[in-house]
């Protein structure tokens, strides 16, 4: 998955709080060698979302309240 499908699963406006999660290693995240590309397994993500791992801290997120 890239970072926009999983933007979208988690109901993200946009990739960049995606990014910013992923570049923090608090989202489960696997990086193309040899490239700046992000790429994310599935059943990674919906595991992560299913464990206590996804409290996030809100600014990490990119979100301003």
């Amino acid at each position: 998955m890239t970072s926009a499908d999983v933007a979208e699963m988690l109901g993200y406006p946009n990739i960049k709080q995606v990014q910013t999660l992923a570049r923090g290693g608090h989202i489960p995240v696997r990086r193309l060698p040899g490239t700046r590309q992000y790429r994310f397994l599935r059943d990674e993500i919906v595991a992560w979302l299913q464990s206590d791992a996804t409290r996030v801290n809100p600014d990490l997120t990119g979100r301003r309240f």
